[in-house]
């Protein structure tokens, strides 16, 4: 405190100051008294500077891959076909188109088989006939086929009322049982002689039918039986009806 000052008080102006000057004076007497409450060193602090850490690189994501499931095979695996049977004594009989080309031709494709073929034919016989009569047993007991081949019906086709034939044909066809069978329907000649055929084919069981009606083929000069070119196409029909192509 200057000397001569009263505690308490504040110091009288000097005789000779001006306003401009007391005003300065009081400024730096602000700023001194200031400064005792700044910083020593007078250096401001540098601000720290935030650095923004920039967030770490993202794991590359694992490509899930998708792994189709096993398929299955579409196309399940077929069981193989069994194979066409094969016979060892085999009776064709029946009416006269078991006779010429027919018989000639199939003889040697049973005996390739190793199959042994019976022959017989009843010339003119017709279903009425084949029915009243003790043939076709007799022929069975003697000759013991397991396949029995019947051509029947050429003979009746001109009956204008077929469904009479119905019981006649059931009757032949029992006298099978127990042997393999087939009942080889008429080559027609005449397509309304075609009649005939839905009687046989509905009441030859158990025999399998095979439809001869519409079999082109080659015939003698009566245009009913096959000659021997037509005996062929004949055989090879019946023989791919026996032997069906695997699916």
């Amino acid at each position: 405190m200057a000397r001569g000052a009263v505690k308490g008080k504040a110091l009288a102006p000097r005789p000779g100051y001006s306003a401009a000057m007391r005003r300065a004076a009081w400024a730096l007497w602000l700023l001194a008294a200031c400064s005792k409450h700044s910083d020593p060193t007078g250096t401001a602090p540098t601000p720290t500077t935030a650095t923004a850490t920039a967030p770490a690189t993202a794991p590359t994501p694992t490509t899930a891959t998708a792994t189709a499931p096993t398929t299955a095979t579409a196309t399940a695996t077929a069981s193989a076909a069994p194979p066409p049977k094969t016979y060892t004594r085999v009776l064709h009989t029946g009416d006269s188109m078991v006779g010429g080309g027919l018989a000639r031709a199939l003889r040697p494709k049973f005996e390739g088989d190793g199959a042994k073929y019976f022959r017989d034919v009843w010339e003119s016989g017709s279903l009425r006939d084949f029915s009243r009569s003790d043939r076709i047993p007799k022929l069975i007991k003697d000759h013991r086929p397991d396949l029995v081949l019947l051509s029947l019906g050429a003979n009746d086709v001109y009956e204008t009322k077929p469904e009479v034939m119905a019981p006649f044909v059931a009757k032949i066809a029992k006298m099978t049982e127990g042997v393999d069978c087939i009942w080889i329907g008429p080559p027609i000649w005449k397509d309304e002689y075609k009649r005939l055929v839905p009687v046989l084919r509905d009441n030859a069981g158990p025999c399998k039918f095979f439809d001869s009606s519409d079999i082109e083929m080659h015939r003698k000069p009566d245009g009913i039986h096959p000659d021997e070119k037509g005996g062929e196409s004949y055989a090879d029909a019946l023989w791919a009806f026996l032997h069906p192509p695997a699916k």
